[in-house]
């Protein structure tokens, strides 16, 4: 696989307005062929009211059930409302339903998923499609063509790093995406995020794990992958979010092994100004003038290991909105003495595609990388590390 050829395939603007056409087509068809009443709606979590909202403002339809996607193993369905929630289960693929799904139009959707999916499960009698019709239409965040170009020896450097073939395609295909500030080229990895079949927690393993938002779904994993022995230290640094996993905690009794500090990961002690009730709070970037802020405290990974005398890390995972290269930087010692292994975010900044990867690279520890994606949109691409 060489990085010019696939580079020319991946940036090929034909295929892009060509593909969109045909997935538009796609959904617009199957739609108007559908004579189900009773239907499924797909969304995230925090969508639920919008797509509630949506599709009653669009579609005569009376949804049946609420599906989230979800990796929380402990996750029991729940009311919203006079709906029913649960998670995506291959149980609703078996029945002759209409499922649509729900997307927010700051998503960028992948084409090459959408169509995979809607495929794969038309197989079955089983739909799937976009019930915010704006998102037929805006499948775009903002383009950066200057990326490429004034990054490309870096660019170069960080895929000549990547360990498969498999990693080099998710790279190029990021990249596109960047390039074209859309995903239609992103294809989904089939292995839980910060799951990767390489690297991954492991039983009787200490994990850090950088940024929860209101969710417990990743540490909840964790806890059941390491064991009693093993330990995680989840760190969220918005008050509203900590209270709420703390609440969530004290419903799981048996969850023994979990610890939630209320500190944002940075490389030093530092306070500082963070939005308010979102899953995405930064302390990084400045998203909308109109958010609430409140102060949160910072600590590096290598105070908050020395002060609390953690003996060893085994693992480390970051999603921390943007702060991933300072928090790094204060993890400098810990990785050096441990060689943990690590799940970093590196879709909140373009730069972060290259620069974290060198960064791990120039302290000569024998890392491995790899990278995979884990969303039918332009988030969630994370970059996989494992010493030699």
């Amino acid at each position: 696989m060489t990085f010019i050829n696939e580079l020319k395939k991946a940036f090929d603007k034909k295929t892009y307005f060509r593909m969109k056409l045909k997935f538009k087509n796609k959904l617009r068809d199957k739609l108007s062929n559908c004579k189900c009443k009773d239907v499924y709606v797909i969304c995230e979590r925090h969508e639920i009211e919008d797509a509630i909202r949506v599709l009653k403002l669009n579609y005569n339809f009376k949804i049946k059930k609420i599906l989230i996607n979800t990796n929380d193993i402990w996750f029991k369905p729940y009311k919203f409302g006079s709906y029913v929630v649960d998670k995506i289960s291959s149980k609703y693929s078996k029945k002759n339903n209409l499922a649509l799904y729900y997307g927010d139009t700051a998503a960028s959707f992948s084409f090459v998923e959408l169509h995979n999916i809607i495929d794969n499960l038309a197989q079955k009698k089983y739909f799937i499609y976009s019930i915010n019709t704006e998102v037929l239409i805006h499948f775009e965040i903002n383009e950066n063509k200057s990326f490429l170009y004034k990054n490309y020896k870096n660019i170069i450097k960080a895929y000549n790093l990547l360990e498969d073939d498999k990693s080099k395609d998710c790279f190029i295909r990021r990249l596109s995406g960047i390039h074209y500030g859309n995903s239609f080229r992103i294809k989904n990895d089939n292995y839980p995020q910060y799951f990767h079949p390489i690297v991954k927690a492991e039983k009787n393993d200490v994990v850090i794990s950088g940024g929860l938002g209101p969710y417990l779904d990743d540490t909840i994993m964790f806890s059941k992958v390491v064991g009693e022995n093993g330990k995680i230290y989840a760190f969220e640094p918005e008050p509203h979010n900590v209270e709420i996993c703390k609440n969530q905690l004290s419903r799981m009794p048996e969850v023994k092994n979990v610890e939630i500090c209320d500190y944002g990961l940075w490389d030093c002690k530092a306070t500082l100004k963070i939005t308010n009730n979102t899953s995405g709070s930064s302390v990084v970037y400045d998203y909308n003038q109109d958010f609430e802020y409140s102060e949160c405290k910072l600590i590096s990974i290598d105070e908050f290991v020395e002060e609390n005398n953690i003996q060893k890390v085994d693992f480390i995972k970051m999603d921390i909105e943007g702060a991933e290269p300072n928090a790094l930087k204060g993890a400098k010692q810990t990785i050096i003495n441990n060689k943990p292994k690590m799940a970093l975010s590196v879709y909140h900044s373009p730069e972060h595609l290259y620069s974290l990867m060198l960064y791990l690279n120039d302290l000569n520890l024998g890392y491995k990388f790899y990278l995979g994606h884990h969303r039918t949109y332009l988030y969630e691409t994370v970059l996989y590390c494992i010493a030699k």
